[in-house]
This record gives C-alpha cells, structure tokens and sequence, in this order.
C-alpha cells in the first residue's frame, strides 16, 4: 500500500548515504439537550450538499441556500458550522465567527429552514483546522490566541508560526492543531460534543482528521509521549537515517519509522473513536460520518488518516471519500476501492463529488453520479453549495439525477 511513499524515503536515505489544557469553557448555560430530528423527504440514498460556512451569515443566504438544495432534490445538508475554531452557533467553548447577522444562531436558524423544506441537517466540523494563514484570529479567546502551542511542528522543530505564508501555502490549508498532544484531543473532542448535545442535528460530519502531511507531527509533547511508549527518538531518525541503518540495519529502520507512523495515525484514529462511542451513548440516532481523503493510498500512507481502520472497526457510520477530480476513471477507480473497504462492514458510503471542479463540463457530474451508483454508494455529497448556487449548468444536470427524471442513485 505504501510503495510510493516508501520510495520517496528511500532516495532520501540513499541520498544520506552517499553524503557518508485548559479548554477556555465560554460562559453561558447549557441548553436542553433535543430530540434528533430527522426530516429527509423520504426513503432512498442521500443526496447532499456540503455548505461552506460563508454561507451562514445571513438569515438570506441561508435561505437561498435551503430553497436552491431542495429545487435540485437535496436531502441532507453538510454545514461547516466550525471551520477554523470559530461557531456558527451559539457556543460556550468556541467565540463566535465573525461577520454574523446580529441575533442570528445560524445552526438554529438552518434547522428551522431544514425542517420545514424537509431536509435533514449535519453538523460539519472541522478537526485540527484552526485558523487562517496569514494571521492570527481577532477574537482573544480563539483557541490560536489562548494555545498558540498547540500549533503542529514539522520535523525540523518549526512550529507552523515559523513559516511564511508561501511555505504555509505549499504544505498545510491552514493554521493547524497537533494530533498528538492530549489537550488538542480534548479540545477537539469537546468542541464537537458541544453541538451534537445542544441541537437536534442529524448528523455530526467530521473534516481534517488528519495530518497535514507525514512533515508535521513533532510536536514536543507528541515526542515525549512517544519516546514514553516506545523509547526512542524519530527526530533522529529522520534526520540521520544513514547512521541508524548502519547500525542496525535497514529493516529495523523501516520497522521504526513505521511506528512512529502508526502512532500517528493512532492520535487520529483515538479521536474518531472516542466521538463516536460518545454519540452512541449521549446522542443515539446521531448518524457519524466523517470525509476522508479520496485516495487511500495517500490518506494512510501521508496524510496519516487511517480510515479503512475506522471502516473495518466501525468507529463511524458512515465515510465520505473526497473523490474531487475532473478525471472520471480517477474518480471511478477511487470510489470501487472505497466500496471495496466498506462492503460488509456495515458502513454507508457516500461519494463525495467535486462539482467545483466540474463547471467547464458540467455533463461529468452525470457521469461520476453514475460512478457513485455503479459503485453501489449509499448516496452522493456535493461540494459545494457554491458551485450549485452560482453555475446553472451543474444545477440543470444535478437535477434530473436527484429529483427522478435520471435514473435513481444507489444498489
């Protein structure tokens, strides 16, 4: 599975050879916790529509937002109602995200709107996304103002704070928090409790549960608890494999930056875990689901987001593959190999499209829909609102496909 990666570890060794919690709890009461409300217009797979926060400003853009999903045959909603550590909703541990209609609780405010055009509604949050590039948050109580050491460390010891922006921009979306250190997991953990126990959503969505890439990780409290359990230091053999092999050989090598790599994947995978038994327990009928890297090579290998695990575990209920590509035969063989993780697991399988890449051609969203169905997913998602408000042409294919006038998605 991980020929390429290893391949790229290889020439750099080669290379080397040859060269001899404190959470910040907002005030404010918790309110009731709701009954789940589920409000999908009838049976059948799920058609939905990932809504990228900017939308949720405004009682009228959430409005153009509901009418347009249900015009196309929408079921489900996918809200960012947490993108970068900011709410869109009424919070007690996160500030509230700026540029907000006075009075508005958007999350409440898509609810209502998502009952009455029946439409069910999933909460979706970003895991260790935490803040912008460029700059620090204005709020004094984001989490990158009241935990700037919370920030993930590349394996060179530089925090994301030491980058430039165009050094930020080649290697991370965002300003992001470190998997490894046991308060970020809390944080986390408690940030998406917080709105699977507050409102009656449907589904709690997960995004970002992963590493940035297999650079990031080296954390000084992640280190100090790996050495811990396992007693040595991956900063070294990073940086000096050329030494380690020729003391103890290239297996052993191999066998140690695989565990440093698995105890990796295992922060993320804990935190998946952790929030599902915790859904199951406080929020039963809350449908997890979580959207994963579309090549599963990539996602466990680099990006360090062991899903087929959670698949084979049953950590969620469903996963959502990023299949995001004009190239349809990329697009296909992903979404049968994600089929292939999750037969028999008891796991949905929603294909996840990327319709923003789709607007020049616009007919390849019916081609990769039908790729969703020929794979027998459970249901389509689509990313992202914007591209289905703004480009007629994906919205005149979309809707045939959803409404019954194509032929019908799923087994």
């Amino acid at each position: 599975m991980f020929r390429r990666h290893k391949a790229v570890l290889v020439a750099a060794v080669l290379i080397s050879l040859a060269a001899g919690f404190h959470l910040g709890v907002r005030e404010g009461a918790r309110g009731p916790v709701p009954a789940v409300e589920s409000t999908a217009s009838g049976p059948g797979p799920l058609r939905g529509i990932w809504v990228v926060r900017h939308a949720l400003t405004s009682r009228a853009s959430i409005d153009q937002v509901v009418d347009t999903a249900r015009a196309v045959g929408a079921t489900a909603l996918f809200v960012q109602v947490n993108g970068r550590s900011e709410a869109y909703y009424r919070s007690r541990l996160l500030p509230p995200a700026p540029g907000i209609e006075p009075g508005l609780d958007p999350l409440d405010y898509v609810l209502e709107r998502a009952r009455r055009a029946g439409l069910e509604v999933h909460a979706w949050i970003n895991a260790y996304t935490a803040g912008l590039l460029l700059e620090r948050p204005a709020h004094p109580d984001h989490v990158l103002n009241r935990h700037p050491e919370w920030v993930t460390v590349d394996r060179d010891g530089r925090s994301l704070w030491d980058y430039s922006l165009e050094e930020a921009l080649a290697h991370v979306p965002a300003r992001m928090l470190d998997p490894g250190v046991p308060a970020v997991q809390e944080f986390v953990f408690q940030s998406v409790m917080e709105v699977a126990e507050r409102y009656p959503v449907a589904g709690i969505h997960l995004d970002y549960a992963r590493y940035p890439s297999r650079r990031f990780g080296y954390h000084p409290e992640s280190l100090a608890r790996f050495w811990a359990q396992h007693g040595f230091d991956p900063v070294t053999l990073e940086r000096e494999p050329a030494a380690f092999i020729r003391q103890h050989g290239i297996d052993a090598y191999w066998a140690h930056l695989d565990l440093w790599d698995a105890w990796r994947r295992e922060q993320v995978t804990d935190l998946v875990a952790r929030i599902g038994q915790a859904l199951r327990e406080r929020r039963p009928g809350v449908r997890f689901s979580a959207a994963v890297h579309g090549d599963v090579d990539d996602a466990v290998a680099n990006r360090l987001q062991d899903w087929p695990a959670w698949v084979e575990r049953g950590l969620v209920d469903a996963v959502v593959p990023m299949a995001y590509s004009a190239d349809t035969a990329q697009v296909v063989r992903q979404l049968e190999a994600a089929a292939a993780l999750v037969r028999g697991a008891g796991v949905a399988l929603y294909a996840g499209l990327g319709a923003h890449l789709l607007r020049a051609e616009p007919q390849l969203l019916a081609h990769q829909v039908a790729a969703a169905r020929a794979a027998a997913a459970d249901g389509v998602v689509i990313f992202s609102h914007e591209t289905v408000l703004e480009s007629s042409a994906i919205r005149a294919v979309l809707t045939p496909e959803w409404t019954g006038a194509g032929p019908p998605l799923g087994p």
